[in-house]
């Protein structure tokens, strides 16, 4: 079902988020800054991936709930900075983790690699109504999770 296979891939982000992150060079660009988590349009996104419906299951609806619990209280920064690294942090159920990377720009889309450089670990991303949507890049073995972030104010 749907759901459940939406709760394993939600499970799976934190690796995914240190799984998206190819190359350097490629200079400055509208990508580079802090960003952080969008809350409200990661609900939406599980929201429309597990919609709450009549002749829902006890389970179905306790896995929604817990996938949109997970959503509201992780927090995430992506710190994008112009010498083409980047720094994330990600804090989830009391755990917090950090990895580096690198990335690059062509086209107006950003390409991120971790610092371990595996196949599982890149990722790319387009700015999509002042948001920062990343996603795991074909052939990475990773669920199709999309992030959301917005630029982080301050």
């Amino acid at each position: 079902m749907t759901t459940r296979r939406s709760i394993f891939a939600l499970a799976l982000v934190l690796p995914l988020v240190f799984g998206l992150l190819p190359g350097c060079g490629g200079g400055g660009s509208d990508f580079v800054g802090q960003w952080e988590i969008d809350p409200d349009a990661m609900r939406a996104l599980i929201e429309a991936d597990m919609p709450e419906e009549e002749g829902m299951t006890d389970a179905d609806r306790m896995a929604r709930e817990m996938a949109l619990s997970m959503a509201a209280s992780m927090q995430m920064t992506f710190d994008i900075r112009e010498d083409n690294t980047f720094l994330a942090t990600i804090q989830i159920l009391g755990q917090n983790e950090t990895e580096s990377g690198t990335w690059s720009v062509s086209g107006g889309t950003i390409t991120l690699e971790d610092s371990e450089g595996s196949p599982s670990s890149r990722g790319t991303g387009t700015i999509e109504g002042g948001l920062l949507v990343i996603r795991p890049a074909e052939n990475s073995g990773q669920p199709d999770l999309e992030l959301r972030l917005r630029r982080k104010a301050g």
